[in-house]
């Protein structure tokens, strides 16, 4: 957990064990990548650097994101993309990108 404004360096930052109830949670998609926050009575929480049990989970939520990310630049026009692009269009951006494969979404040959 890091202060709301000010540098993010790890000096500045604490470990957060234990929060919750989780009252809502979100993806931002920004140019730059993708970021999770989790909101509760308490805070604001952004997910940076799991511990070392929550790893395995959140390397696919962030292969997930990157996905996600790769689609929402494919589409956006501030991000060079455009709304009107088709299936194959933004396939062949996402493979351009060299984004993560999920199985569902590649073709295996």
């Amino acid at each position: 957990m890091y202060p709301e404004d000010g540098d993010m360096a790890k000096a500045n930052g604490r470990r957060v064990v234990k929060f919750g109830p989780v009252k809502e949670w979100k993806v931002l998609y920004t140019s730059s990548g993708t970021q999770v926050q989790i909101k509760t009575h308490l805070g604001l929480y952004e997910l940076s650097r799991p511990a070392q049990k929550y790893r395995k989970t959140f390397a696919d939520l962030q292969e997930q994101l990157e996905i996600a990310h790769a689609v929402y630049n494919s589409l956006c026009s501030d991000n060079g993309g455009s709304a009107t692009a088709s299936m194959d269009e933004v396939v062949a951006k996402m493979a351009r990108t060299k984004v993560p494969c999920l199985p569902f979404f590649c073709r295996t040959s």
